[in-house]
């Protein structure tokens, strides 16, 4: 329903676009489609209800396909969750966020100088029940 209703908007500012152009392009030539009597007052308001309509035409949105209605709503809802996002910001929010994302960016795991001494432990391990294995054999 809401396409059929956007459908008909979009045609009705086209005629509306289109008639004034027309009547601005018949003024143009000398003939005064609007009953004003002074040429140039037709002209002008001719020129003032083109252009107004022109550029409101060109200003809306013009929904008419199906794929059109689904990006107008989804861009309406994108622009509804960023005020709302942009409301709830506050300096503190930022901070943690900031804070957040720091604390997820540190290493995770043995650094080298605990790996080393790990391994020389392990190895000090093994060598030492060798040892006392080959004590006993």
């Amino acid at each position: 329903m809401k396409l059929t209703t956007e459908r008909i908007k979009s045609f009705g500012v086209l005629a509306a676009s289109l008639v004034t152009t027309v009547n601005a392009v018949l003024a143009l030539i000398g003939w005064n489609p609007l009953p004003f009597g002074d040429t140039e007052a037709g002209v002008a308001v001719s020129l003032a209800l083109s252009v107004g309509v022109d550029v409101w035409a060109w200003w809306r949105q013009n929904v008419v396909t199906q794929a059109a209605a689904i990006g107008h709503d989804v861009t309406a809802n994108e622009k509804a969750a960023a005020r709302q996002i942009t409301a709830d910001h506050t300096e503190t929010a930022v901070s943690a966020l900031v804070n957040a994302n720091a604390a997820a960016s540190e290493p995770v795991g043995l650094t080298d100088g605990e790996l080393k001494a790990i391994t020389a432990q392990w190895l000090a391990d093994i060598n030492a029940a060798q040892d006392k294995e080959g004590g006993t054999a």
